[in-house]
C-alpha cells in the first residue's frame, strides 16, 4: 500500500528509543507475565520504539453474540470475566470501528480463561466500509494469562479492524474478556488521496469492455449459474470496473440461491476463452505455443472455506485433464495446483501472500511443457517481452518447467473461481461480508 510520506515521519526517530524501550521492557516483564519469553520482549521492545498509542474504538458488532455477553464489553474498559464478549462459532467475526482511518500497529487482548485455554484468530482490516478486507495476522494465544496479551500484525491502515476468532482448543466460544488496538492518529491533512494499491494509477473506464483487448474473444459465468457471451458495454454485480475505473471486478458472493456449472460445485465470476471473432468456443492442444498473461490482485476470499482459483489452463476432462494448471490461493498460500494433485504435486509461489497485493503471472505451454512466471514488483510483462523474464520463473528443482504433458480442448480462464458454496459456509451463506473477489487490470493471450 502507498503511503505519505508525512505518515512516516516518525519512523527516523524509531531507533533512538530502542535502548531505552528494552530497560523499559525488561522491569515489565514480570508486570505483564511475559517472563523469559525472549520473543515476546522483542514483540514489546518493537510496539515501545514505535511510539504507537491507544486508538479510540467507537463501536463492536459480532455475527454471535450471548444475550448476556454483547459485543460492546469488549470495549468498555473493564477487563472482567463477567464484562465480556462471548460469542459460539468457528469462525466469529468480532468488528471494530475506529471511527476514522488511523495507522493500526498492534492489537492488545484479554481472554476469559485465557490462563488455561489457546485462542486462535485473525486480524483483519480496511479503511472504509465498502473497501475490501486484507489479513493482516493470524494468531494463537499462550494459554498464560487473563491480562492483556499483545499481538503484533502487519502495519496498515484502517477504520475498521476484524478479529475473525475461531474458538480455542477446548471449544468453539469466543471469550474476550476486553481489546484494545494499538497505533498512530493521522492528522486531518494526512487524508490525502493514497488509498490502496490501485494497480499503479487510475483509470477512465466504464466498462469492463474498456478495459479488453479483444471483449468478443471471451464469455463470462456468473455466480448465478448463467453465461453471458455478449460483453461490450455489460456491467453488473458479478462484473463491473473498480472504483479507480482502471481494473474489472469478478465479484462471487456466497448465497444460498448461487448457481454454478456443469460438472462443479463452486460458484465463479469468470471469463472463458473464445475465438477472437467469439463465434464460437475455443480449443487447442498443447503443441506450438499458448501464452496468457493477467495483472490482477485477489482481494477477499470466503470466510469458512478461503479458497479462491485466479487464472486457469483447462484441458480434456475425458482425459483426467481437467483443471491442468492453476494459481490458487488457500488462506495466504497461493501455489500453482495440477488438476487438484492428479497430474503432479503442488507448487508454492508464496506462503505469506497478502489480499490485494497486485501481481503479474504468465502461463506459457511450449509443445507440452507448461512454464509460469510470476512477479509482484510490476516489471514481468516487459521483461516477459523483451526476453529477460527468467528470474521470474516458477521452477520445480532444476527445471524451469513445473510440467510436461500434452493434451488437446484446452482454453485458458481468467477471473473469480471461488472454491466454496453455500454449503460450505453453513450459516455464513448469504451473510454481506462472505464473498471472494479479484481485480484484474490487463490481461492478454496470444497462440
Amino acid at each position: 500500500m502507498k503511503r505519505n510520506l508525512k505518515r512516516f515521519a516518525h519512523i527516523g526517530k524509531m531507533f533512538a528509543l530502542v535502548l531505552t524501550a528494552s530497560a523499559i521492557v525488561m522491569t515489565s516483564c514480570e508486570e505483564n507475565q511475559i517472563n523469559d519469553d525472549q520473543d515476546a520482549i522483542e514483540d514489546v521492545q518493537l510496539k515501545l520504539s514505535s511510539k504507537s498509542v491507544k486508538l479510540s474504538i467507537k463501536s463492536a458488532t459480532a455475527d454471535d453474540s450471548h444475550s448476556s455477553y454483547p459485543p460492546s464489553k469488549a470495549i468498555d474498559g473493564v477487563n472482567s470475566h463477567s464484562s465480556r464478549w462471548a460469542g459460539y462459532g468457528d469462525p466469529n467475526n468480532l468488528t471494530l470501528d475506529l471511527g476514522s482511518v488511523n495507522k493500526v500497529d498492534y492489537v492488545k487482548i484479554a481472554f476469559a480463561g485465557g490462563n488455561s485455554r489457546n485462542y486462535t484468530f485473525q486480524v483483519w482490516t480496511r479503511e472504509t466500509s465498502s473497501s475490501s478486507w486484507t489479513r493482516v495476522g493470524k494468531k494463537t494465544s499462550a494459554g498464560e494469562s487473563v491480562d492483556f496479551e499483545t499481538f503484533d500484525i502487519t502495519n496498515s491502515d484502517a477504520r475498521y479492524v476484524r478479529l475473525k476468532c475461531t474458538g480455542s482448543n477446548v471449544n468453539d466460544w469466543n471469550n474476550i474478556r476486553e481489546v484494545e488496538v494499538w497505533g498512530t492518529i493521522y492528522d486531518d491533512d494526512d487524508d490525502d488521496d493514497d488509498s490502496s494499491d490501485n494497480g499503479g494509477s487510475t483509470g477512465t473506464a466504464s466498462y469492463p469492455s474498456d478495459l479488453m483487448d479483444n471483449y468478443k474473444q471471451w464469455k463470462i459465468t456468473y455466480p448465478d449459474g448463467e453465461e453471458d457471451k455478449t460483453l461490450y458495454h455489460e456491467t453488473n454485480e458479478y462484473f463491473h470496473v473498480s472504483s479507480d475505473k482502471n481494473a474489472i471486478v469478478f465479484y462471487a458472493p456466497i448465497r444460498s440461491d448461487n448457481g454454478t456449472t456443469k460438472n462443479s460445485d463452486y460458484i465463479r465470476s469468470e471469463l472463458r476463452e473464445r475465438t477472437s471473432d467469439g463465434g464460437s468456443d475455443i480449443y487447442w492442444t498443447t503443441s506450438g505455443t499458448h501464452v496468457v498473461y493477467v495483472k490482477q490482485a485477489i482481494t477477499h476470499l470466503p470466510i469458512v472455506k478461503d479458497h479462491l482459483v485466479a487464472t486457469q489452463i483447462h484441458g480434456n476432462k475425458d482425459d483426467g485433464i481437467d483443471d491442468a494448471m492453476v494459481l490458487r490461493l488457500e488462506g495466504s498460500h497461493l501455489f500453482l495446483s495440477f488438476n487438484g494433485g492428479d497430474l503432479r504435486d503442488d507448487i508454492t509461489i508464496t506462503r505469506d501472500y497478502t489480499l490485494g497485493t497486485v501481481h503479474e503471472v504468465i502461463f506459457e505451454v511450449k509443445n507440452g511443457k507448461h512454464y509460469c512466471y510470476y512477479s509482484e514488483d510490476g516489471n514481468l510483462e516487459s521483461k516477459y517481452n523483451s526476453g529477460n523474464a527468467s528470474s521470474y520463473l516458477i521452477k520445480d528443482g532444476s527445471n524451469s518447467y513445473v510440467m510436461n504433458k500434452s493434451y488437446d480442448d484446452a482454453y485458458f480462464k481468467i477471473g473469480n473461481y471461488t472454491q466454496s458454496n453455500a454449503d460450505k459456509e453453513g450459516s455464513y451463506a448469504d451473510k454481506s461480508s462472505n464473498y471472494g473477489e479479484v481485480y484484474v487490470y490487463d490481461f492478454w493471450v496470444k497462440h
